[in-house]
């Protein structure tokens, strides 16, 4: 996406934030366009004057928003990047796609760069494709404009390029490099980089669980490989009964048992209890722990039963149930599910989704004190280089998004204490062994938007470079009102860090 926008470029006139901007347009020197002259008129000038303006505008929040503005930039943008392409949308619908012979140059160029920025409504950006490709036929609007749009739109759906062949589209036009393509393509998939768990993920969502056994054959030992592969397969099996098909075949095949407890306490998640029937409910939690506890005496070297029973703790938040107010081994800590995480800890040490769990328990019981606490009593020790030291950023992503007043840790970022937990993190990240991708994807998400959030710019380049093409929901969708919001607000970020490196 970053070189789809570059070339983009809006007037320096249009700048709203008092910058110079760069000045650069899409038109080719051997582009005609009919009518396209340097001034418009009457209803013309005035819609140029208000593309130019709100192109200005959005431009100064994309570039704020990664280049210094932070959380105050973060707040700024979600809460006033619709406005210009909401009156993009208004000029289209009243008078149709503002070409060249309508707006002038730079009011077209302005234009364009606004339908660009509409990630979160890919219809309108198909809608206004069609009406550039009109345009372009009746040489109101140069053919770069089309091909831009429509590689945002292939980036953003995985179409294929529509004019891709045209012979009248200038050769360097046609395409985007495959360099390009792969970086600029976001990939959300809850297998991440594991490649061979996707093929396994799509196996069983069609109802296959040939490779679900081999990966999971080849997976055992490697607690770390098999907590994180386990818990993606069992997501995926909860949607259909291609477990309870596979237990016909071989009731005693290696990892079965662990998966149905992983599948059963998937279904309990996706449940909203504020809907679901308070018995249903109950029956199937019990259920689940039912299933975990099997899981637990099919193989005693499983720490995933465990990690399970410590996912299933959090709904009960009144810690009814004993094995849940069990005594701390440290005195600073309440009681709670101790001996669950101990179990965890027996099999796998620094089992990471362990104390991911211990950690979400004591959010749950809104305690996110408790949570700080268990993390600074046990992270202390953990191996250099493990993903377990991006846990307090997920805690500092929580403060604030449930915070009652978001302008009182907006600035904690700053903060010397939460600065400092940020850079052990990235310490920690570049010492990990391995190469590229050394943590899960959602630890290095994590890790990207708190060295953004804290200024560390060219730090964060480097982890986004990491991740590419693959991405996170989170933290992102925690800051944002909605799930294409936050898409759109991590294409921003990367593409302006990108621009900078």
């Amino acid at each position: 996406m970053t070189s789809l926008l570059r070339t983009v470029a809006i007037p320096a006139r249009a700048d709203c934030s008092g910058r110079d901007a760069h000045v650069g347009h899409c038109l080719d020197e051997a582009d005609t366009v009919s009518g396209a002259g340097s001034s418009v008129a009457g209803l013309g000038a005035l819609l140029s004057r208000q593309l130019l303006h709100r192109a200005g505008r959005l431009r100064y929040l994309t570039a704020h928003l990664a280049t210094g503005g932070g959380y105050s930039g973060l707040e700024q943008y979600l809460e006033e990047c619709h406005l210009p392409l909401d009156r993009l949308r208004e000029i289209v619908r009243d008078h149709g796609w503002p070409t060249y012979v309508m707006v002038g140059r730079e009011g077209g160029d302005a234009a364009l760069y606004l339908a660009v920025h509409c990630t979160a409504d890919l219809d309108f950006q198909r809608t206004c494709r069609q009406l550039i490709a009109v345009a372009v036929e009746a040489k109101q609007t140069p053919w770069a404009h089309l091909v831009t749009i429509e590689q945002v739109i292939t980036v953003t759906s995985c179409e294929p390029l529509a004019n891709a062949g045209n012979p009248r589209i200038p050769r360097k036009e046609r395409f985007m490099n495959a360099a390009t393509q792969s970086h600029a393509r976001l990939v959300y998939h809850p297998a991440g980089r594991d490649g061979d768990l996707r093929n396994a993920v799509e196996e069983l969502r069609a109802g296959r669980w040939m490779a679900a056994r081999g990966l999971l054959a080849a997976s055992w030992g490697d607690w770390t490989l098999w907590t994180s592969r386990t818990q993606v397969l069992g997501a995926a099996a909860a949607r259909s009964d291609v477990l309870r098909r596979w237990e016909q075949e071989e009731p005693e095949g290696l990892g079965l048992a662990t998966l149905q407890a992983r599948a059963a306490v998937e279904v309990v998640a996706l449940v909203d209890p504020r809907q679901a029937d308070p018995r249903q409910l109950a029956w199937l939690e019990q259920s689940a722990r039912e299933a975990c506890w099997r899981a637990a005496a099919t193989v005693a070297d499983d720490p995933v039963p465990w990690v399970c029973l410590l996912a299933l703790a959090g709904l009960d938040q009144g810690q009814v149930r004993p094995e849940h107010r069990a005594p701390a081994p440290d005195p600073m800590l309440p009681p709670g599910p101790w001996g669950l995480l101990e179990q965890a800890r027996r099999a796998d040490l620094w089992n990471r989704e362990a104390y991911h769990r211990m950690f979400r328990f004591w959010l749950a019981l809104a305690r996110p004190g408790t949570a700080t606490t268990f993390l600074r009593t046990y992270l202390g020790s953990a191996p250099a280089g493990s993903p377990l030291y991006a846990l307090p950023l997920h805690l500092h992503v929580e403060r604030y998004r449930t915070a009652s007043r978001r302008d009182a840790v907006r600035r904690q970022w700053s903060d010397g204490e939460v600065l400092q937990d940020v850079l052990l993190a990235y310490e920690h990240w570049l010492a990990a062994p391995g190469g590229r991708g050394k943590w899960p994807v959602v630890d290095e998400s994590y890790l990207a938007h708190a060295l953004w959030a804290s200024h560390h710019l060219e730090q964060a380049g480097g982890v986004f470079a990491s991740l590419a093409p693959f991405a996170s929901s989170q933290p992102w969708l925690s800051l944002a009102d909605r799930r294409e919001q936050a898409h759109g607000l991590l294409q921003q970020v990367m593409t302006q860090i990108a621009a900078r490196r």
